[in-house]
């Protein structure tokens, strides 16, 4: 018996078959499942009821995710095996129906398991609104669905069990690798360049998990701006992409495929040259290979271990060598191109929009006869100063504040100059702090302070230069007694004081 619905087609008595030949440990796992998601109770008397049940559901969640990553290997592990693979393609249902019936049975056991749990716990403690409940089960069986169809499409990719799994934790764990390069590259090539922005990168949008659960964190929380319907948008796309290359790689798929070396292009092809790729990106250094020379042997040992597991020999084939050599060139040769070019020139782009509400904060602590010069700690003395100020510029009133910008864009400059050269002036262990940013929208403001370029400098602002900023921003110097209370004044004061 047949029901099909546009694309969908299912086979009755083969779900029949699949729910009878896996009911005892359906049962099991359900058990452990609902006794998992129930332990914020057993400790919870401190807490109030939505944040136990919150805390269920963020378990529960978890759990069904652990599922959508084991369920495809099980049920689809009979493709990579020969006789299996003959037998069940040899059944009186097509491979359409076959495809939709696992992912279906896949889909109804994680998102089955979590609905059931939840809706239980909801109905005997009452602790959440049911209405946010719903969105929150919706959100999730969109994100259940998803990862079911990646991790059977990254699973059927290969063509042995061994490989299958291999590729389903690889593309599990590719975006936060590149996100990783990205952000070493960018903060090691581009002075001023931080994590945030790398953050703000969209790199992670190809991390189905990672978009599922800012979505649910934002559900959870009721915070408007934490919720992405783009993030739903594209979950959905990554899951129709997914389905219909499953079209090949299961409805059209050769049997014989089975048990043999996974070539496909996005099997090992692809997964050992891209991680090579960002681990030759985490090995830039200014300096060329001198001071890594010695990762990168280690690397081409590995490089060529993952060639053994994926041709399952031992074969120090010249191409791969090869390959591996002109990597190692084109990251030396990036490396070299970026740092010459301070960055491809976006290090000394100005970082701001001047339409917009600007930001400039300073910190250092400094010498307190010249607040021009950094402080010497090995002078064993107690009387360093911090002179700090953040100065604010409205949105579009940068006219207004023109001389001070030009002075602080000067500084900039100078700070950008030190971080390409190798005379010491660039420290991020010391040095001043001085950070530029704009925000840009009410989600980056919720971050206690939005530093998108920050710049650290041993080549301080000089006094004359604190003096003019002075005239538009509160700038503070804070010294110490020898029991070390601070005492805060303005500069003016803090000068004032010092020459009596």
């Amino acid at each position: 018996m047949n029901w099909k619905a546009g694309v969908i087609m299912m086979n009755k008595k083969y779900m029949n078959y699949l729910i009878r030949n896996r009911k005892i440990a359906l049962i099991f796992f359900f058990v452990i499942y609902l006794a998992m998601s129930l332990t914020p109770y057993i400790h919870g008397f401190s807490r109030t009821g939505e944040e136990l049940f919150n805390g269920s559901l963020m378990i529960a969640t978890v759990m069904s995710v652990m599922l959508c990553f084991a369920l495809p290997v099980l049920q689809f592990a009979y493709i990579q095996r020969k006789k299996s693979a003959d037998l069940f393609l040899a059944l009186p249902v097509s491979r359409k129906e076959q495809l939709n019936t696992n992912l279906l049975f896949c889909f109804g056991t994680a998102f089955g398991y979590f609905l059931v749990t939840t809706l239980l716990i909801l109905v005997l403690t009452g602790a959440a609104d049911f209405g946010k409940y719903l969105c929150i089960a919706a959100h999730n069986a969109l994100l259940f669905a998803v990862i079911i169809l990646l991790n059977t499409l990254f699973f059927l990719i290969a063509n042995n069990v061994f490989d299958g799994i291999v590729m389903i934790a690889s593309y599990a764990f590719l975006p936060t690798f590149l996100y990783l390069a990205y952000l070493f590259f960018m903060t090691n090539t581009v002075a001023g360049y931080t994590e945030i922005r790398a953050y703000s990168s969209g790199i992670m949008m190809t991390s189905p998990l990672y978009m599922g659960f800012r979505n649910l964190n934002g559900l959870m929380q009721e915070t408007e701006m934490a919720f992405h319907w783009l993030y739903e948008i594209l979950l959905a796309v990554y899951g129709a992409l997914a389905y219909a290359c499953l079209q090949f790689h299961f409805v059209k798929r050769k049997a014989e495929r089975a048990e043999q070396i996974s070539n496909e292009f996005f099997a090992y092809p692809f997964i050992i040259h891209i991680y090579m790729a960002c681990v030759m990106i985490f090995l830039m250094e200014r300096n060329g290979i001198r001071d890594v020379l010695v990762f990168y042997i280690l690397l081409f040992v590995i490089y060529i271990i993952a060639t053994f597991v994926y041709k399952r020999k031992i074969q120090l084939d010249w191409k791969n060598v090869l390959i591996y050599a002109c990597a190692m060139g084109l990251s030396i040769l990036l490396a070299k191109v970026s740092w010459s070019t301070k960055g491809f020139g976006l290090a000394r782009l100005n970082p701001v929009r001047t339409n917009d509400k600007i930001y400039y904060q300073y910190l250092v602590i400094a010498d307190p006869n010249d607040l021009s010069k950094m402080y010497d700690y090995d002078s064993g003395g107690n009387d360093s100063v911090e002179v700090t100020f953040l100065m604010e510029i409205p949105k579009g009133k940068s006219s207004e504040y023109k001389e001070e910008m030009d002075a602080l864009e000067q500084y900039r400059l100078r700070a950008v100059d030190s971080f390409y050269t190798d005379d010491g002036q660039y420290n991020g262990d010391g040095g001043a702090s001085f950070s530029v940013s704009n925000y840009q929208s009410s989600e980056i403001e919720k971050i206690s302070f939005p530093y998108y370029n920050r710049y650290y400098s041993v080549a301080l602002l000089t006094e004359d230069e604190l003096t003019q900023i002075s005239r538009k921003a509160d700038v503070k110097v804070i010294t110490h007694d020898e029991e070390w209370n601070e005492t805060t004044m303005s500069l003016e004061d803090y000068l004032e004081m010092r020459k009596s």
